[in-house]
């Protein structure tokens, strides 16, 4: 999976990009979340914590970035 088609799937989680914006807080906002789902190549690896919290576990932040050894937090 993408790290775009991983953010759409937490956005179909959530119900929009709107509401996943707002959940992760931190002054982020849908023009954020539209940004990485069309622009950028991979979620910023500080958000990624973050949103896979909030849909539990169903996207992972190796998903949403791939470039960041999640295993070294994770172990």
């Amino acid at each position: 999976m993408s790290p775009q088609e991983a953010l759409k799937k937490a956005v179909r989680l959530v119900g929009s990009q709107t509401r996943l914006a707002r959940e992760i807080g931190g002054g982020i906002t849908q023009a954020h979340v539209y940004y990485w789902l069309t622009q950028a190549p991979v979620v910023p690896a500080e958000h990624c914590p973050t949103i896979e919290y909030i849909v539990k576990r169903e996207v992972r932040c190796e998903d949403l970035n791939p470039r960041v050894n999640w295993w070294v937090l994770r172990n």
